[in-house]
């Protein structure tokens, strides 16, 4: 998980990818597909998918075909980690923020912002308004 996380901010977005799905393949059968690290490396493959697609000289088709399989992976992980950790849970806010995210990524402005907003909403009610994750 981390080493795939190292590689994406490396700059290594199809080594990170590799990386991130034999760990989320390997987690899937030993802890479930429902297990909250699995989903937490579901997740990061969405952003390493989203990272690959903008790296690559791949027409616009195909990038947005990318970001968008992205997107339906960080959709599904946010719905696991909601379901198993709780709609306030600091992982499932998270997970929303990063969704949101890739809304953007895709030019889905209106909906990145609804999501951020719940994201914040949801930090602040949970950690409170002054917590440093709150205000970043």
């Amino acid at each position: 998980c981390n080493l795939g996380l190292a590689l994406r901010n490396a700059g290594r977005p199809a080594e990170a990818e590799a990386e991130l799905r034999a760990t989320w393949q390997a987690l899937q059968r030993v802890m479930g597909p429902r297990h909250p690290l699995a989903l937490t490396i579901m997740q990061n493959l969405s952003l390493a998918l989203a990272s690959r697609a903008k790296s690559t000289g791949q027409s616009k088709s195909s990038c947005l075909a990318a970001l968008q399989a992205a997107v339906l992976l960080a959709q599904e992980a946010v719905q696991g980690k909601q379901r198993m950790l709780g709609f306030e849970h600091f992982e499932s806010l998270e997970a929303l923020r990063d969704f949101g995210a890739l809304q953007a990524e895709l030019g889905r402005n209106a909906e990145a912002h609804r999501v951020w907003r719940q994201t914040l909403a949801g930090l602040q009610r949970s950690l409170g308004f002054q917590h440093p994750t709150t205000l970043a």
